[in-house]
């Protein structure tokens, strides 16, 4: 715990991206994952309702995981005006 005191601010801030980047990545990769009934020559090959975890599935990234494009607006505002006591045009541009 006394190594994450010591390191400064922009270390931390970078080391704790590079946690949640994985996660996020696969939310947004869930996101536009669409598992439907595929048919091939008039003959249904899968129905996601077969499987007996579709329905926890569908809840997880349909219910819970809902809050994943509000948190990545969240966190790139976050981040795009970090440190910006003020924010000019100049700033706007660097960024």
């Amino acid at each position: 715990m006394s190594e994450i005191k010591n390191l400064p601010y922009e270390q931390l801030q970078s080391d704790t991206i590079k946690l949640v980047r994985f996660p996020l990545i696969v939310g947004v990769v869930m996101l536009h994952v669409a598992f439907e009934i595929i048919v091939i020559n008039g003959q249904k090959i899968i129905d996601p309702l077969d499987f007996p975890a579709y329905d926890y599935y569908k809840f997880f990234f349909d219910k819970v995981l809902a809050v994943r494009i509000p948190l990545y607006f969240f966190i790139s505002g976050y981040l795009f005006f970090n440190r910006a006591d003020n924010f000019t045009k100049s700033d706007y541009i660097k960024k």
